[in-house]
C-alpha cells in the first residue's frame, strides 16, 4: 500500500489534529445551518438549496441579520459576540484545512524515506494575495479545534435561552433545529436520533 505524502512529514498525531479540525468545523457549520433555516421558517429539505453554497463567513452574517428580525437585543448582542469570534477562528480552521502542510523547511527527499522529522516540524502555509502568507504550526491545531469545539457549546447555549423559542414552541425541538429549546451544557445529551 502507497501511503499518504503527508506521512512523511506529519505524525500520526498531527494528522489526526487535523482531522478534529475538520469534524469540529463541520459540526459547527452544521448547527449555524440549522439556525438560519429555524430563523426562515424552513426544513432542512427546503433550507440546503439557500444554505448549500455559502462559505461559513457568509453563513455567519446570514445568521446574525436574521437573529435582528427575532431575537431580543441582549440575545443579538451575545449573538453578534459569538459570531465575531466564530469568524476568528474560521480563518485559522481554513488554514488547517486548505493551507499547504509540509516541512517548516520545505519539501526534501529525505521526508518521503524516513518520514516525519522531529527536528524540522511541519507548518501549514496559505498564500495571500497582497499579504505575506499565513503561517501555522502542527503544534497551534489543538488549540483551533478546542476553540471551535468551545464556541459550538456555546452557542448551544445561547439557542437555549431564547426567548422566542419559548413563546413558539410549547415542547420539543423547531421544525429544522438539531437541539430543544432548553439546551444543556453537553452537547452529546442533546443529540437525537
Amino acid at each position: 500500500m502507497v501511503l499518504p505524502l503527508s506521512h512523511s512529514f506529519l505524525t500520526a498525531e498531527q494528522r489526526a489534529s487535523i482531522g478534529c479540525v475538520a469534524v469540529e468545523s463541520t459540526h459547527l457549520e452544521r448547527f449555524v445551518e440549522a439556525i438560519i433555516w429555524h430563523f426562515l421558517e424552513v426544513d432542512e429539505e427546503k433550507g440546503k438549496y439557500v444554505t448549500h453554497t455559502m462559505q461559513m463567513g457568509t453563513r455567519l452574517d446570514v445568521m446574525r441579520d436574521l437573529a435582528k428580525q427575532v431575537l431580543e437585543p441582549e440575545e443579538i448582542k451575545i449573538l453578534g459576540e459569538l459570531v465575531a469570534q466564530m469568524k476568528v477562528v474560521n480563518e485559522k480552521r481554513n488554514l488547517v484545512i486548505h493551507g499547504e502542510w509540509a516541512p517548516a523547511d520545505g519539501y526534501r527527499l529525505r521526508n518521503l524515506f524516513t518520514g516525519p522529522s522531529n527536528a524540522v516540524p511541519a507548518v501549514a502555509t496559505k498564500r495571500r494575495l497582497r499579504d505575506s502568507p499565513q503561517v501555522m504550526s502542527a503544534s497551534e491545531v489543538d488549540a483551533v479545534a478546542a476553540t471551535l469545539s468551545s464556541l459550538y457549546r456555546a452557542l448551544i447555549r445561547a439557542v437555549g435561552k431564547w426567548k422566542h423559542l419559548e413563546r413558539r414552541y410549547v415542547s420539543g425541538a423547531p421544525a429544522g433545529m438539531a437541539v430543544p429549546p432548553a439546551a444543556s451544557e453537553d452537547p452529546d445529551a442533546l443529540r437525537q436520533p
